[in-house]
């Protein structure tokens, strides 16, 4: 038998019984470390005096087996039935199901109550009272939170804004200069007075404009 695998059982090498264990889960979410029906859960049995060989899917036989007989539902098995073909829907944990169920409503309250403080709808004593006994906490507490929550939204949204015109204003000074540096160019290589004038014009417009992207750069960083 693979006794590396956490989920195979070992076996007591003197007369060959399953060794229960806490660490090892069921199928159905409840631990190995007693034994529980296959057909309905329950740990409350009768173990039979009688004990019989049981052969596992990997071909090893078991030869002392014990037998139970279920007291909630009266179904027979054995050892090899319960640890190793637990046909059992997965066990629900109530305690979990329940703090999630209890997370999610306050959750729903608390978004009304965001509706009513961000409209701001004046509160008193009765609404401070009902707020505590709906989501816990200070009424006060939470509209202080909102409110440092929504200034730092602000805060954040200004400082993309700003970086997102900064970097506009980056590429069209970048721009500008590629444009200015390649009229410079083509004005050395003009041999005809018209052509000349030209680029003189045009290099004058783009210089302009790039003294413009950078005035409103510098102005935006003061």
């Amino acid at each position: 038998m693979d006794a590396q695998n956490v989920n195979v059982p070992k076996i007591y090498d003197r007369d060959e019984i399953i060794i229960l264990s806490d660490d090892i889960q069921c199928n159905c979410g409840r631990a190995k470390n007693r034994p529980h029906c296959p057909a309905c859960g329950s740990v409350q049995k009768y173990a039979q005096s009688e004990r019989m060989p049981a052969k596992l899917e990997s071909g090893d036989v078991i030869k002392n087996v014990r037998i139970y007989r279920c007291i909630a539902c009266g179904q027979k098995y054995n050892d090899i039935d319960w640890y190793f073909n637990c046909q059992l829907s997965p066990k629900v944990d109530v305690a979990a199901t329940k703090k999630l169920y209890e997370a999610q409503a306050r959750k729903e309250r608390l978004a009304e109550w965001d509706i009513r403080i961000r409209a701001g709808e004046k509160f008193n004593y009765n609404d401070k009272t009902s707020f505590k006994s709906q989501c816990g906490g200070s009424l006060d507490d939470y509209i202080d939170l909102i409110r440092k929550t929504d200034a730092l939204m602000k805060q954040r949204l200004q400082l993309e804004q700003y970086q997102s015109k900064e970097e506009r204003l980056d590429k069209l000074i970048a721009q500008k200069l590629s444009q200015i540096a390649l009229k410079k160019e083509h004005l050395a290589e003009a041999t005809d007075n018209e052509s000349i004038e030209e680029y003189k014009f045009a290099i004058e417009q783009l210089e302009r404009q790039l003294v413009e992207f950078q005035k409103l750069k510098e102005g935006d960083k003061s």
